[in-house]
């Protein structure tokens, strides 16, 4: 029972920090990668304690780790597509466009 206490107090702490970190400028992209590191580690503690998976057979921890790490690769791609992003739009086109 101590343990899920601990673990609960770790999410709270994570939750805390994620929310604190906000109010550091990182840059766009450093703040993303800060807050999906957090996201990260709570996770890894959501399924290891509460869904039980440190205990279970190793097939389903192998199972669940590489679902996880195909997941943490499909958002790395997006995030490196997100520095690449420009709008389309540009801000004196816009202008032009509402005075019309």
């Amino acid at each position: 029972m101590w343990m899920l206490v601990g673990v609960l107090g770790a999410l709270i702490v994570l939750t805390v920090l994620t929310v604190a970190v906000t109010a550091i400028d990182l840059g766009a992209q450093g703040n993303l990668v800060v807050a999906m590191i957090i996201a990260t580690v709570k996770a890894i503690l959501v399924m290891g304690f509460f869904m039980h998976l440190f205990w279970d057979s190793r097939f389903n921890l192998i199972a669940f780790a590489s679902s996880f790490l195909f997941v943490l690769l499909f958002l790395s791609m997006s995030v490196l597509d997100r520095s690449e992003y420009r709008p389309t739009v540009l801000e004196w086109e816009a202008d032009s466009a509402a005075k019309k």
